[in-house]
């Protein structure tokens, strides 16, 4: 059975998505979260990876299962085992076809700025700071040169086939919350 689960992580104390050896991982902890729940360790494709100290509100990662086991129940085991800094938000099963990294349609990323004097307290791992205002405007149209086809090279491993390094960037948009400014990809 193939299962999609989708998880949410503070990616604070992590040194990434991708299992290295010496190192605390977002699938390092979800295959020993997987092993303990299920006695099996089945190779977990995530829809991609994120760097030291990113985090993720919808990570989709999938995996087979060979004995059945009812979504909800799994859902609720690895919650049980899943360090506090992981979520497993919704799990369901879905069809053989489905892969977690090439079934995806988009992807969104935002980045957080605080742009005020005083340093963050609360907000510190979660934002970059910059100590003056940030001209939110100026930002949102340079960020309208990125929508569009554009060949990504710069920013793919050496491995990613010439014709995969070309995306089309649907929307980025800069926005301010109070003190945060936002962009959007």
């Amino acid at each position: 059975m193939n299962i999609k689960v989708v998880l949410e992580y503070d990616g604070s104390e992590f040194s990434g998505w991708q299992s290295q050896r010496d190192r605390r991982t977002v699938e390092a902890e979800l295959q020993r979260a997987l092993l303990l729940v299920t006695g099996t360790s089945p190779v977990i494709t995530a829809a991609g990876r994120t760097d030291a100290g990113a985090h993720a509100r919808g990570q989709v990662v999938n995996f087979r299962l060979e004995r059945i086991q009812e979504p909800r129940r799994l859902l609720a085991a690895l919650n049980a085992v899943l360090p506090q800094d992981i979520a497993a938000v919704s799990a369901e099963a879905v069809g053989d076809d489905f892969h977690a990294r090439y079934s995806a349609r988009l992807r969104r990323y935002r980045y957080r700025f605080l742009d005020r004097w005083p340093r963050p307290a609360i907000d510190r791992g979660y934002c970059w700071h910059v100590r003056r205002r940030l001209d939110v405007a100026a930002m949102d149209a340079a960020a309208a040169a990125l929508t569009g086809e554009h060949d990504w090279t710069s920013f793919c491993v050496s491995a990613e086939p010439p014709s995969g390094r070309v995306r089309v960037m649907e929307a980025a948009r800069v926005s301010r919350a109070g003190d945060f400014v936002e962009l959007e990809l």
